[in-house]
């Protein structure tokens, strides 16, 4: 049970690194266009939750496997 509740939650927290990193492609394309200092700034604050949200699933996974892998010996 606390396992589900655990790959629910990381797959949530992935999901929401994939949608941070899109709005920041958005946002940097409008900011772009429009030559705006505030939508570049919005789309570098998205782009470093993405890649922090992506990190730390990535991190989660691979210490969940060590674990797995050290209790199988």
């Amino acid at each position: 049970m606390k396992n589900d509740n655990h790959n629910k939650t990381l797959r949530k927290i992935e999901f929401l690194g994939k949608v941070g990193m899109l709005c920041a492609v958005v946002f940097g394309f409008f900011s772009y266009c429009e030559s705006s200092e505030d939508l570049f700034n919005s789309a570098l604050y998205f782009f470093l939750l993405g890649i922090l949200a992506l990190f730390y699933v990535a991190r989660v996974k691979v210490e969940a496997k060590k674990k797995t892998k050290d209790s199988k010996k």
